[in-house]
């Protein structure tokens, strides 16, 4: 899977072998470009269980986005 400049906030999502889907990562960056160049690629994810307490402050705090 490639992930380019623009994709950042984009989940990395995993599935147990349950079937149920969890985001393990956000997008940090990728590369600037989408032409089919690059044959290994690496990009940067944040892990999300590490700002779990952070997430959900902002979101108790902000209910409603405009």
């Amino acid at each position: 899977m490639l992930y380019f400049q623009g994709d950042s906030g984009s989940p990395l999502m995993c599935q147990d072998s349950t079937g149920h889907w969890t985001v393990q990562g956000l997008m940090s960056y990728g590369v600037d470009g989408c032409d089919g160049q690059f044959k290994s690629i690496v990009n940067r994810f944040a892990k999300v269980s590490t700002s779990v307490n952070w997430i959900q402050s902002i979101i108790s705090i902000n209910l409603f986005v405009t």
